[in-house]
């Protein structure tokens, strides 16, 4: 069983089953708070039955809000305070609430440890422990991320979401986001690595500090446009649209940098895609638009008269001209401006100054 459960999945079986008799269940009621935000706890809890509701306690500049619900909840074989039992923070990041009776597995952090001395612990440890050194823990690193510097969101704009946002830890072959899915969600990987494929082909890969499915929380379009799997472990900061609208009444000076942010990231995101879309179109239904003349040689779809001509035009087009031209052209000089009856020129004005066209030979003996 405990090998079903995400996080102990990635652990030895020899982890597994030496912290088998360590487990101590709690059953919790209906609406029983398990732990609440900002509480400083460090166990481990594996969901044994039941479900469990996550809510996320919202900081306004007028006071507190209502909390909100993260999810859809977690469903027997999920994991509650797994950033604490690997030492990412000490605080619960969210409140834990039993939606109806439960019954929760609880493991000690001095457990953990102690059970996690196998080469795969202990690289599942070292991993935490690298993945804490990097970890996105002050404001003034959120608020300097290149993707809030590309939207134009001001410092206290982004301070506001820092303070409302919610941390996640992802393990290896999670799908954070499927394409053609809806979503309203951002992520912002901190520390991590993750894929992005898009008709079940990888793409790309983005690690340290890449926004994720930014389009969902700026504007009406929730539509995922790629897959995203975390190749690693990795933990993600996410950014709830109503929390972001939220934080918008108390900025609405920003509102204008908001919609603008929206107007440019779909425009930069439907011109990266539009090649790959025109690619797509192109080998399921063919061309569309007119071939050019080179390409309808090489199909066999020219004419013999049209190839001949190209070749003609191609011949001209590249011929050697190192050589100058012999022709002889016609170039006008001037007469005298009273003109003689000999050159049989009559009834012209007085002044008159008319031309005469004489053959000229330019050649390289000139």
């Amino acid at each position: 069983m405990l090998a079903k459960v995400q996080m102990l999945s990635h652990m030895s079986e020899t982890f597994r089953s030496s912290i088998c008799r360590s487990l101590i269940p709690v059953e919790y009621q209906v609406g029983e708070v398990i732990f609440k935000q900002g509480e400083r706890n460090d166990w481990l809890g594996i969901l044994l039955c039941g479900k469990l509701e996550c809510q996320i306690q919202a900081k306004r500049q007028a006071g507190l809000s209502k909390p909100h619900k993260i999810g859809r909840g977690i469903m027997p074989g999920g994991t509650i305070g797994d950033m604490n039992v690997l030492g990412l923070t000490e605080l619960r990041t969210m409140t834990v609430i039993a939606e109806v009776k439960s019954t929760v597995l609880i493991l000690p952090r001095d457990t953990f440890e102690y059970a996690a001395s196998g080469p795969k612990d202990v690289a599942m440890k070292e991993e935490a422990k690298r993945m804490q050194e990097k970890l996105i823990g002050e404001v003034d690193t959120f608020c300097n991320l290149p993707v809030f510097q590309r939207l134009g969101f001001s410092r206290d704009f982004v301070k506001a979401l820092f303070e409302n946002a919610e941390r996640r830890l992802l393990y290896p072959g999670h799908v954070l986001m499927r394409e053609g899915a809806q979503g309203d969600e951002m992520f912002v990987l901190d520390v991590g690595q993750a894929s992005i494929e898009q008709g079940g082909e990888i793409v790309s890969t983005v690690s340290d500090g890449a926004p994720l499915g930014e389009l969902a929380v700026l504007g009406p379009d929730k539509r995922r446009r790629a897959t995203v799997v975390c190749t690693s472990l990795s933990l993600v900061t996410v950014l709830k649209e109503k929390v972001m609208q939220q934080v918008l009444e108390d900025f609405p000076n920003c509102r204008s940098a908001f919609h603008r942010a929206y107007i440019n990231t779909l425009v930069r995101d439907n011109l990266f895609h539009a090649d790959q879309e025109i690619k797509q179109l192109n080998r399921f239904y063919g061309k569309v638009h007119p071939l050019n003349t080179e390409e309808l040689i090489d199909k066999g779809f020219a004419s013999t008269a049209m190839v001949q001509a190209h070749k003609t035009a191609m011949t001209a087009k590249f011929k050697d001209r190192s050589r100058p031209s012999t022709a002889r052209k016609y170039f006008p000089t001037k007469v005298p401006s009273r003109p003689s009856t000999a050159l049989g020129v009559r009834g012209m004005s007085r002044g008159a100054s008319p031309e005469l066209w004489e053959r000229r030979c330019y050649s390289s003996c000139q």
